[in-house]
């Protein structure tokens, strides 16, 4: 059962949430916050162009706390009456925080939410977090594995006749808003480094209308030098949309997709990296292709396929692909547009 909570002015602050839920908080999910200033006014956050925030140092993030009255500093809250992000507006987000904006009436995203990790550029907020489960270490010029959260990365790729690296378990019910897991270093002298985890963010509103892109996946691993293993791609980080009513354009794309793994080194040429998710259809293809290099990366995780292993060479190993990230809906209900991977 939910109730309406009216926190601040009951004329606009419509957010649906449990009947437990002190006044002044928001989120029905498993993230919930209070800020300690009262939303009031018409506050609002607007975003037209290319805008950069930091969960680490944005003066946007207010102080807040939780239902319980404890102080809490993990998240970065932004909070507004409304939310709106244009077609021609673009927020990137990195950071040591998750990303968590509340807005008490309507959130409107046309334009983009850029909460990945990308190869040489962006790191997603809270991408690779300490809760990150341990993989296997590769020995012998084998491939990192690929990154874990929702779904399992792919094994790294042996060197010669060796076992594969596995990768670490994966948590597809996570408790807490956190970013995805990065992949795992190939082993030698000139080894591909991973990719980092996708970002984590939660969206809170009375009113959320998307109708343009937001994306939290992980990086691609580097291709390594001579005779070395590739590194494993990054994982997908987590979504979450907290709204009674959503609304998914039929163009929207949602996703938390894992990077490709990076191509291992041979004897005579260098591995080649791999992709970075473009779209939620998009599978981040691992790196190859380069003669006389070693074992091919495998595939990033994208939709309901799983991320695949790094390939065996008898010079070195490629690096797997980032496993699939989380995207939560609450409270539960079908959602349009293309999604990835299917919300839990």
């Amino acid at each position: 059962m939910t109730c309406e909570k009216v926190a601040v002015d009951a004329a606009v602050d419509t957010i649906v949430l449990p009947p437990d839920t002190p006044d002044g908080c928001y989120g029905s999910g498993i993230v919930t916050v209070c800020p300690d200033s009262p939303i009031t006014g018409n506050t609002q956050v607007s975003i037209t162009t290319s805008t950069t925030l930091s969960t680490t140092t944005s003066p946007l993030c207010v102080p807040y706390h939780l239902p319980s009255g404890a102080p809490d500093r993990t998240y970065c809250v932004v909070a507004a009456k409304t939310v709106s992000i244009s077609s021609t507006g673009r927020w990137t987000v990195n950071g040591t925080r998750p990303l968590v904006v509340v807005a008490t009436m309507t959130m409107t995203i046309d334009g983009t939410i850029d909460a990945a990790s990308h190869r040489g550029g962006n790191t997603g907020p809270n991408a690779d977090p300490v809760a990150c489960p341990v993989a296997g270490i590769p020995t012998d010029d084998a491939g990192g594995p690929g990154g874990s959260f929702g779904t399992v990365g792919g094994e790294g790729g042996a060197a010669a006749n060796n076992p594969k690296v596995l990768a670490g378990p994966s948590t597809p019910n996570p408790l807490a808003l956190r970013g995805g897991c990065p992949g795992i270093d190939g082993n030698g002298g000139n080894a591909g480094e991973p990719g980092r985890g996708g970002g984590a963010l939660s969206l809170i509103a009375s009113t959320l209308q998307i109708n343009g892109t937001i994306n939290a996946s992980g990086a691609s691993g580097i291709g390594a030098g001579l005779s070395a293993g590739g590194g494993g791609g990054g994982a997908g980080g987590m979504i979450i949309l907290d709204a009674p009513a959503i609304t998914v354009g039929t163009l929207a794309r949602i996703f938390a997709n894992g990077g490709g793994g990076g191509e291992g080194g041979g004897a005579s040429n260098g591995g080649n990296d791999g992709d970075d998710s473009a779209s939620p259809t998009a599978i981040s293809v691992g790196g190859g292709g380069n003669a006389g290099a070693g074992g091919d990366g495998g595939d990033g995780a994208a939709g309901t396929t799983a991320a695949t292993a790094g390939e065996n060479s008898d010079d070195s190993g490629g690096g797997g692909g980032g496993g699939a990230g989380v995207i939560r809906v609450f409270p539960s209900q079908t959602l349009a547009g293309s999604i990835s991977p299917p919300p839990s």
